[in-house]
């Protein structure tokens, strides 16, 4: 059996109580760039 590493992997982050006036796709893009890569942001809600 070979091991197999693991370098990356996708996680959801869900931030609570953000004031509306700056809740932003860009806000979102520059917090997940900041963790690792940014990848994608759902502001449906």
């Amino acid at each position: 059996m070979k091991d197999v590493e693991f370098l990356f992997i996708d996680f959801w982050v869900h931030v609570h109580d953000l004031p509306p006036r700056i809740a932003s796709e860009s806000l979102a893009k520059n917090l997940g760039n900041v963790m690792g890569k940014f990848l994608d942001s759902d502001v449906s809600s």
